[in-house]
């Protein structure tokens, strides 16, 4: 069983190293021995999920460590030992060398193990006479074997064994295997129940999976092709794990003890009564919470210090901060890097930023605020997932809950940590459903879960509390605690089932109403914009579309000059949006004062308005649903000022004293309802993004009829005067039945994909990478903008970084990218910034200061042009 090789270089030469299989299986070993160890919670998992007494600890850890071990048994085959030939052909006799050996697809080294493991190697451990513990153990067989991102399809490979391996190679694989049962395994194997083997086999996967990249590194594993007896390696591997697992920065550490909200946050020495009412409140075991609050009354912190108090209760070990976009995603990372080492009472905790382009705000972060992430973290960003502390877009979590590669590798991350969810209520169908799964899911697997929300309906905390109570096994209690009509709210659900919820006083910086004022065209709502601005103050107008968007930002800007107005939403290129953005926040942040403030006009979608702490004097919003048309008020007067717009302290007696408080709302009149183009008269394009017209009516007719949104009192009303109604008119009815529908067969096409825990870690659904997955109804494509120069030169679009010009774009518009012509050196350059990102070219107009460029719409080149100012615009 020593003339095997593992690992090797790829560059197939005869002189190059390589790694014996036998020394390679136990480095993994060691590694998942050690993690086991290094965190027991983890081990508490297991025996939970599996529902074992703690008595039975020492033979679970031994029974995965054993398990391990045997997690490269397909690599025996001389399928796969002949892609090494110059190694193969020195260990093998001459008769094997001579035959043909199948290898590759189907018949890879991770469903060839299971299959041989399932040939008889496991029925012979129990001498048949323990079939079901059997069957359960093979459950764990597929989770090991499937350490390279998805369960093993082992139907094609238990058909081809004998074509793959050799005699030879099965009775080695069989000696090492009785070998690593005797000298790792426990004296006996445990009966486990199948339902809990399948229960608990994809965080199996995901340990083994992440044991597999710490134990392949050969920083931490040199390669060694000598043979020793496998128990003295084994001393050498234990040895060399315990400095890997440290390196790798993968075990949390020490959480700081009877956190307070001032050990988190000694800079505010006046918490809002939501920070006060957590910081009064226990959290020491696996929960739900849900934190309901208006803008700016100090969610993320209340969250933050939840998470702080479950870390030191021991019911979590990190926390993953869910962010609805890319952007909120980075502005929520400048946030936590600046405070989240007060969580843990030891240096060195890891600090992640999780999406597509999160390492250049990773490596950003590291220049500014000195936050860490061991460098094999950052090699990969599904190892990210793993760190303490992490900031990401929630799509990065919800993979775990789809049937995506290393879906177990993200699930063994997040099982240990707080999943805090913020914006909880801005989903679609599809989305909010792929949540409910993950929430399910992260239940199942001991993790706690906050969702933060301004604006959460009644259905939809049910629809969270049930799918938590299903994955965790509690009981829901008293479901009139989700009935709770008192704003702002925290309510809890653990173990017992739903606590009574703790209602908070409102936020004291901003009690005072926001009036409501409804306006019946674009022309009216520019108006009110320039006359605001020309009086001195700063507007926001947030419009439903990116064209809607730039075709006022036009206006307005030969009305009112160029320098006063900006622009801001998701067809910007990286480089100008993050200027933008980084100004936005200057100009218009928490600290502006008023003369910088004065008389700047943002016309922006409803990008701006997701987590970004921007205050303006006014607001204006075309009409949308009652949440979002709430979120865009939020940004107004979001910050206590005097009249000129100076920040006041905020030291609980300060009073905005901006006038007037108010919305301004941009809708067709809810008393004239004459035809079915109700809403799409007034907003083409935005029709297309909200088809439900009856609940965009229900929106204008409570809007109007109350006046006002009355902090706290006003809030929830608002919310169920929309979505706890059907009341509908006649010419809007059809659209609206047709948009619920089209709604529920969104939900519906998420099912089918969530992740079941009872189903457990096996290839009973089609698995794909992460771009087959999709977390978002509606597919879109990833490009980066590459400046032609015409010399046969490219330029980054934006400096001297590729990514600047990466964007992405919705495929209901764009089906793919014009052929570029460049260089493999030329791809590859850009792919190291930019990632997997569609190269596409554009040139200089000489006529205009803007670039051209061309995509692919079906079978047409539809073209477009850029800049840095209004985007990629469609002509």
């Amino acid at each position: 069983m020593m003339s095997y090789w593992g690992k090797a270089e790829r560059d197939g030469l005869p002189e190059s190293p390589f790694h014996l299989l036998v020394f390679h299986s136990l480095d993994v070993a060691a590694v998942a021995e050690c993690l086991l160890q290094r965190m027991p919670w983890l081990v508490a998992v297991f025996l939970r999920v599996l529902g074992l007494p703690a008595s039975e600890r020492e033979t679970l850890v031994r029974t995965i460590v054993f398990l391990t071990a045997i997690h490269d048994i397909g690599k025996f085959a001389n399928g796969f030992q002949k892609m090494r030939p110059e190694v193969w052909e020195r260990f093998a006799p001459p008769q094997e060398r001579t035959r043909g050996w199948n290898y590759g697809g189907l018949l890879h080294h991770g469903p060839l193990g299971a299959a041989l493991l399932d040939k008889g190697i496991v029925r012979s451990w129990f001498r048949g006479n323990r079939p079901t513990a059997a069957i359960a153990l093979r459950t764990w067989i597929y989770a090991v074997c499937g350490h390279h991102g998805s369960p093993p399809d082992i139907s094609k490979a238990r058909q081809s064994l004998r074509s793959c391996f050799s005699e030879r190679n099965e009775a080695d694989a069989e000696a090492f295997v009785a070998w690593a049962l005797a000298s790792l395994g426990p004296d006996r194997l445990p009966v486990l129940p199948e339902a809990a083997a399948r229960r608990s086999s994809m965080l199996l996967a995901g340990l083994v999976s992440v044991a597999d990249w710490i134990g392949s590194n050969r920083d931490w594993f040199p390669f060694s092709s000598e043979a020793i007896a496998p128990e003295a390696y084994w001393q050498q591997a234990r040895r060399r794990a315990t400095d890997a697992v440290d390196e790798a920065g993968v075990v949390p550490r020490r959480p700081v003890t009877s956190p307070t909200f001032a050990d988190l946050y000694p800079e505010i020495t006046d918490p809002s009564p939501l920070q006060a009412a957590v910081d009064g409140l226990a959290f020491d075991s696996q929960c739900l919470v849900f934190v309901e609050e208006m803008t700016g009354g100090g969610k993320t912190e209340a969250a933050n210090l939840i998470a702080a108090k479950l870390m030191a209760g021991g019911a979590a070990h990190g926390l993953y901060l869910a962010m609805p976009t890319t952007a909120t995603a980075d502005a929520m990372a400048e946030r936590e890097a600046d405070m989240y080492r007060r969580f843990f009472a030891e240096d060195g905790a890891s600090f992640a930023v999780l999406h597509s382009k999160g390492g250049k705000k990773q490596a950003e972060l590291t220049d500014t605020h000195g936050s860490t992430c061991a460098a094999w973290m950052t090699e990969d960003r599904r190892r990210k997932t793993v760190a303490e502390v992490c900031v990401g877009t929630i799509d990065q979590a919800l993979l775990a809950a789809l049937p995506s590669k290393f879906a177990a590798v993200r699930l063994f991350g997040l099982m240990g940590k707080v999943f805090v969810v913020d914006e909880a209520h801005s989903y679609d169908g599809y989305t909010q459903e792929i949540l409910i799964g993950a929430v399910r899911l992260l239940a199942a697997a001991g993790a706690s879960v906050v969702l933060v929300s301004a604006t959460l309906s009644k259905a939809v905390k049910r629809s969270l509390a049930d799918a938590f109570c299903e994955g965790a096994g509690f009981p829901l209690g008293d479901a009139n605690a989700l009935n709770d009509d008192r704003y702002p709210l925290i309510t809890v659900l653990d173990r017992n089932g739903l606590r009574d919820p703790v209602a908070t006083a409102p936020t004291v910086h901003a009690p005072r109403p926001k009036m409501i004022r409804m306006v019946r065209s674009v022309a009216e709502a520019e108006d009110v914009v320039l006359k605001a601005a020309r009086a001195g103050k700063c507007v926001m107008w947030s419009r439903n579309t990116v064209d809607d968007a730039n075709e006022a930002a036009r206006r307005l800007r030969d009305l009112h000059g160029h320098a006063d107005v900006t622009v801001y939403h998701a067809r910007l290129p990286d480089g100008p949006r993050l200027r933008t953005q980084d100004s936005l926040l200057r100009r218009y942040g928490k600290t502006s004062r008023g003369a910088e403030r004065a008389s700047g006009i943002v016309v922006a979608t409803q990008i701006l308005e997701s987590s970004f702490d921007v205050d303006f004097d006014l607001v204006v919003a075309d009409l949308k649903p009652v949440d979002s048309v709430m979120q865009t008020a939020g940004r107004g007067c979001r910050h206590p000022r005097d009249q000129d717009g100076d920040p006041l302290p905020r030291d609980g007696r300060a009073i905005d004293a901006r006038e007037p408080h108010e919305v301004v709302v941009v809708s067709p009149d809810p008393a004239q309802v004459r035809s079915a183009a109700w809403y799409s008269s007034l907003f083409p394009r935005a029709a297309w993004v909200y088809p439900n017209a009856g609940q965009l009516w229900r929106t204008a007719k409570v809007l109007e009829d109350m006046g006002e949104i009355a902090y706290p009192c006003g809030m929830r009303p608002l919310i169920e005067a929309v979505f706890g109604s059907d009341e509908t008119p006649e010419p809007l009815l059809e659209g609206s039945l047709e948009a619920e529908g089209e709604q529920a067969a969104e939900r519906s096409l998420a099912r089918p994909n969530l992740q079941d825990p009872g189903r457990g870690y096996e290839p009973t659904i089609a698995w794909g990478d992460d771009q087959r997955m999709p977390t978002r109804l509606g597919v879109s494509i990833e490009i980066v903008l590459v400046q032609d120069e015409g010399t046969g030169r490219v330029q980054p679009f934006d400096g001297d970084d590729w990514s600047s010009g990466c964007m992405r774009l919705s495929s209901r518009r764009v089906t793919g990218t014009v052929p570029h012509g460049l260089s493999e050196d030329v791809v590859e350059a850009i792919a190291s910034r930019a990632g997997h990102a569609e190269i596409v070219l554009i040139s200089l107009d000489p006529t205009h200061a803007v670039w051209r460029g061309g995509l692919q719409s079906g079978d047409k080149i539809v073209p477009f042009t850029v800049d840095g100012f209004y985007g990629l615009e469609w002509r």
